[in-house]
């Protein structure tokens, strides 16, 4: 995984896109730490997220249907 800090959870999100090298759709990701601008200036926090590529399901193989045995 990937941790990616960013002003917002949208930036964070398109920076891990382009980062990655994927649509944000293909992204599976974890928010550790939400964006927070804080009293002031003061305790301002940026988001954090963790993330990865989804793993993309297996296309079954086909294989073709056997012929039948013959008969003895």
């Amino acid at each position: 995984m990937k941790t990616i800090h960013a002003k917002t959870l949208e930036e964070a999100i398109i920076k891990a896109s382009s980062e990655l090298g994927c649509s944000v759709l293909d992204l599976q990701y974890e928010v550790i730490q939400a964006p927070s601008k804080g009293f002031l200036g003061f305790g301002k926090k940026e988001a954090i997220i963790e993330v990865c590529i989804k793993e993309k399901p297996q296309p079954p193989t086909h294989h073709p249907p056997l012929p039948p045995n013959p008969p003895h």
